[in-house]
């Protein structure tokens, strides 16, 4: 399972694992990582992600390339 997450400051990333302390505050601007949920198949992925802009989701992929 992939769970996806919103940064506070900008974009997506996705981690293996739920990990509470991703939504942590930051201790800069008080802001906090938005969990977003989490997604088995790319259908789900696809669902989670129909908000977000197309360059965000390709940044996503790219990373797991590089």
């Amino acid at each position: 399972m992939k769970h996806i997450w919103e940064n506070h400051l900008g974009g997506l990333y996705v981690e293996d694992e739920y990990c509470e302390s991703n939504g942590a505050y930051c201790l800069q601007c008080g802001d906090a990582d938005r969990y977003l949920g989490a997604f088995e198949t790319v259908d789900e992925l696809i669902q989670e992600l129909l908000e977000y802009d197309l360059s965000e989701i390709r940044s996503l992929f790219e990373e797991d390339t590089q």
